[in-house]
C-alpha cells in the first residue's frame, strides 16, 4: 500500500526554538519517524541524550555548531541520580563542538549527549527510531522536564 500526503497534511510542532514538521510519526507499521526540523537562528535544542532512540539528522540549509559526547553517558545512572555534580560538570566540560553545513550528515547513538545550536536558521530532516518518550534533557533553555512534551504535541 502507499499512502501520498503533502507536508501540509503533517503534524506541525512549535517548540521554543522552532518547529518540527513529522512527516512519518512512526505508527501502524513503520518503525520510524521522520521529521522535518526548523532551528531558529540563535536558538538551541536541549542538552539531551537517549536510552534507546537513535537519529539520523541531514542538513538541507543553515550553519550551525552539534555539541556532543564521545564518551557513553548512563541514563540509567543518571536517572537514578547516582551521579555526582562534580561528575556530571567534568562530564559537561569535557562535550565536544563541531560546526556542520549543508549536505552534513550526523549519525546520534543511544547514550550519546548531543545538542544542535543555530548560527543561522537551520533546516534539517530528522530520521530516528519510534523512542518518542526517550528524551533525558540535562540543560534546557525553556525548563522542560524529561520525555515528550504533551502540551507541545495538543
Amino acid at each position: 500500500m502507499i499512502t501520498i500526503n503533502s507536508l501540509n497534511q503533517t503534524k506541525t510542532i512549535t517548540k521554543p526554538w522552532g518547529q518540527e514538521k513529522w512527516i512519518q510519526p512512526g505508527q501502524d507499521d513503520h518503525p520510524y519517524v521522520l521529521k522535518e526540523i526548523i532551528l531558529n537562528a540563535g536558538h538551541k535544542t536541549s542538552l539531551q541524550v537517549h536510552q534507546y532512540k537513535s537519529e539520523t539528522n541531514y542538513i538541507l540549509e543553515g550553519h550551525g555548531r552539534i555539541v556532543y559526547s564521545d564518551e557513553h553517558f548512563d541514563c540509567e545512572r543518571f536517572t537514578n541520580e547516582l551521579y555526582t555534580e562534580s561528575e556530571l560538570q567534568t562530564i559537561f566540560n569535557s562535550l565536544k563542538i563541531s560546526p556542520f553545513e549543508p549536505g552534513s550528515v550526523m549519525v546520534i547513538s543511544p547514550g550519546t549527549i548531543h545538542r544542535m545550536i543555530a548560527d543561522t536558521t537551520l533546516r534539517f530532516v530528522e530520521a530516528s527510531t519510534c523512542h518518542l518518550d526517550d528524551v533525558i534533557r540535562l540543560q534546557d533553555d525553556a525548563n522542560r522536564a524529561h520525555g515528550k512534551i504533551a502540551s507541545e504535541h495538543q
